[in-house]
């Protein structure tokens, strides 16, 4: 389960994509310094989170996950722990919605939409969601962004046209800077 990372309260935890805190058991962070395990680093937390899956007995004893911000790479590395069985079946496209977060480049171009979407959706002037989540500070709002979408992440994977208002603007001006870039330009 998701518990935001300033409500942790010293309770063992696995931290993804961040910064160990109190009763951190376990850090998949791809972050420079993280305290990662070694075999488990990878480019991206969501790599080092499905990693981490592969790896019998690593998450047992650990029923809590955290970040300390929002981002697409942290939400499938959450995703990945909270979810395992829809995650492993999406597990290449979500490592791919990660890296069109993280990095701004992609294999599916359906993975760059629901990274757009999912920018958006943490955005208080256009997410979808209850403007409620945006009325406070960063901890709660990130806290309340991740208790909203992580439920929803199966969903919104396997819809990226549904996410098409929260996509296509973004999307548009994307398929201009590649063909800008095919023309050498």
């Amino acid at each position: 389960r998701f518990v935001p990372y300033h409500h942790l309260d010293g309770q063992p935890h696995v931290v993804v994509d961040g910064g160990p805190t109190d009763g951190t058991r376990l850090t998949l962070s791809h972050w420079p310094g993280s305290p990662t395990p070694v075999d488990l680093l990878d480019d991206l937390s969501a790599q080092i989170a499905f990693r981490a899956l592969d790896r019998p007995g690593l998450l047992d004893g650990i029923d809590i996950v955290s970040n300390n911000h929002l981002d697409q790479d942290g939400l499938v590395s959450a995703y990945a722990l909270i979810d395992p069985a829809a995650a492993n079946e999406r597990r290449e496209f979500a490592i791919d919605v990660a890296r069109a977060g993280d990095f701004a480049t992609f294999v599916d171009r359906a993975s760059m939409r629901i990274a757009f979407a999912l920018a958006a959706w943490a955005d208080g002037e256009r997410s979808p969601l209850d403007p409620a989540i945006f009325e406070g500070g960063y901890e709660d709002e990130c806290g309340h962004l991740y208790e909203e979408i992580l439920p929803r992440m199966s969903e919104l994977l396997d819809a990226p046209e549904a996410l098409r208002p929260w996509w296509a603007a973004e999307d548009a001006h994307l398929t201009e800077r590649l063909a800008a870039t095919d023309a050498g330009a």
